[in-house]
């Protein structure tokens, strides 16, 4: 490999020359390993961490800190262990998310409309195959792990999972999944056509996941790639679609259930008042479902009384609530409109706005299409798809304030940098204060081999590939390791194996501070004179072995892994 292919910025990914082989860390298989072994392998490749998940890069915003993470998962003790950011995990939540939505609908139909419908060839299959999907997930929950957003923590730990499940949702999904009527016919407390309305309500707790599925839905929209506002409004779609369908059910079901059943129905009732069981009409189902749903709707926006009267003080209460309901959501309507267009969302409309002048620059400007993705990204991953002015926040605050964000911010920087190790939390607070943060693209040359001594780096996210002078890959530094000189010209190149955000310090601020602090001086001479010296001594590893031999291939990762681009 030349030079200028090493060091290309046209290649849209780093063909990495140190590849190690898998690096799912789970134990290698020999070429003649069992056919089931194997598929065994596979089946624990697609539950430890994806970088197709997306929640995967906004945690772990490194290829280091991914890498570390799946080492932890596949040397745990507790291999059958799922993980929460996984190809499993994604097709499971978008599997439960679809399944809650369809119960949803159907719990409470079957509720209202069960006598003549619930025992249909379509209507009951299709609950019994729901219910078991459900107990399946049951088990399953069991099994996959949990995301902790306050603490950025993966638990993947069997006994926490168990108990944070028993205490949440586990009685929840259980109890609304058991085949109550089948039971209760069996023993035979009740008949085949019988109400059983107490016993069909008891499903009707599995509403209480309503706040999990809009979670797993916003995730699958986020993969599809749609925008927050639009996701919002579809939820608020879905939303208004279920209440409404909700209300209907109620209308039809709750006279019904006050009075024992559609044939003890008081004359003063509704449903008698919109002929709706009038005998020998034969009206059907879904006649009645419309005429619920019209009488829902227009009680639930308060526009009308769809021609129906409430006499009964019950069904009055009913309505009523209804139009509470109705006003009490309309208040959230205006809310969630106002926090898409207004200015409590001003972070996310601030965002929106530059990626659009982004896009217009582009395309006024004529940028290759590479050229205008590498932007977006930068973009993307530099502010998190979320636009603030961040000196201008800083400049309200205190120093003390400044300083402790300040130090918060690097807190990565002084927990792996080795040179910061032992310091002072004055020391290390001074050198903080002059790094400067940076950003580089997949592919940026950061430094050329030649270039007289100007920063140091230290890695805060991300990988870097170390380049000798005749093109051939060293190795990589990755989280909380450091790059560069202030003493004598570089000695290699440093090319951005991924997005990689950096903290910088130049000479002109390293000399002012070396001149402070003698030991930090002294420290960061030695490991500079370490990093030029390890350098040098890969180089002539490299140059000793043959490109053919059995070591260059185990150190490439050839021999018992398929090599893999990264």
């Amino acid at each position: 490999m030349s030079k200028s292919q090493s060091i290309s910025v046209l290649r849209n990914y780093h063909d990495c020359d140190l590849a190690r082989g898998s690096e799912s860390y789970l134990p290698g298989l020999p070429t003649h390993a069992a056919t089931l072994a194997k598929w065994s392998r596979q089946i624990r490749k697609y539950m430890i961490l994806s970088m197709h998940h997306r929640k995967t890069k906004q945690v772990f915003r490194s290829h280091a800190a991914i890498i570390g993470e799946r080492a932890r998962h596949a040397r745990g003790t507790h291999i059958f262990i799922i993980h929460p950011f996984s190809i499993f995990a994604i097709y499971r939540e978008h599997f439960m998310c679809i399944l809650w939505m369809i119960s949803f609908a159907m719990d409470p139909y079957n509720v209202s409309f069960h006598y003549s419908a619930y025992l249909t060839p379509i209507t009951l299959p299709m609950q019994m195959f729901i219910d078991l999907l459900i107990f399946i997930n049951i088990i399953l929950e069991f099994f996959v792990g949990f995301y902790v957003p306050i603490t950025k923590e993966i638990v993947l730990e069997p006994k926490q999972i168990r108990r944070r499940y028993l205490r949440t949702y586990f009685f929840v999904d259980l109890f609304s999944c058991l085949p109550y009527y089948h039971i209760f016919l069996m023993l035979g407390l009740i008949k085949l056509n019988s109400r059983f309305d107490f016993i069909g309500m008891i499903k009707l707790i599995r509403i209480v996941r309503l706040n999990t599925m809009s979670d797993y839905m916003r995730d699958l929209f986020l993969e599809m790639s749609m925008r927050e506002s639009a996701i919002k409004w579809v939820k608020i779609f879905l939303k208004t679609i279920y209440l409404i369908h909700w209300w209907a059910c109620t209308f039809h079901g709750f006279p019904i259930l006050y009075s024992n059943g559609h044939v003890n129905l008081s004359e003063d009732s509704w449903l008698n008042k919109a002929q709706l069981y009038k005998e020998g009409a034969g009206i059907s189902m879904a006649y009645r479902y419309l005429i619920c749903l019209l009488t829902a709707t227009s009680h639930f926006y308060g526009a009308s009384e769809a021609n129906q009267h409430f006499i009964l003080p019950l069904e009055r209460v009913m309505a009523s609530l209804c139009v509470v309901s109705g006003f009490a959501y309309c208040i959230y309507f205006a809310a969630t409109f106002l926090q898409i267009f207004g200015s409590i969302n001003i972070a996310d409309s601030k965002y929106d706005e530059l990626v659009y002048q982004l896009e217009t620059y582009s395309r006024v400007k004529k940028l290759p299409e590479n050229l205008h993705k590498r932007l977006k990204s930068y973009y993307e991953y530099k502010f998190q798809k979320k636009f603030f002015d961040q000196e201008a926040i800083l400049s309200t605050l205190s120093e003390h304030l400044q300083y402790e964000i300040l130090l918060f911010n690097c807190r990565q920087i002084i927990e792996k940098v080795m040179a910061l190790q032992g310091l002072s939390k004055s020391v290390v607070g001074g050198l903080i204060a002059n790094f400067k943060l940076e950003v580089y693209l997949q592919n940026d040359v950061i430094i050329k081999q030649g270039d007289p001594p100007f920063k140091m780096y230290f890695i805060s996210h991300g990988t870097v590939a170390v380049y000798w002078s005749n093109g051939q890959e060293l190795t990589h530094h990755e989280d909380g390791d450091f790059f560069g000189s202030l003493q004598e010209p570089s000695i290699v190149s440093v090319v951005a194996a991924e997005i990689t955000e950096t903290f910088s310090m130049d000479v002109m601020d390293a000399k002012y501070i070396f001149k402070l602090e003698k030991e930090v001086s002294e420290r960061m001479n030695q490991l500079q004179a370490s990093k030029q010296a390890e350098y040098r001594s890969l180089a002539q590893i490299l140059d000793d072995v043959d490109g053919k031999s059995v070591l260059m291939e185990l150190r490439r990762g050839y021999i018992l892994e398929k090599r893999r681009l990264r």
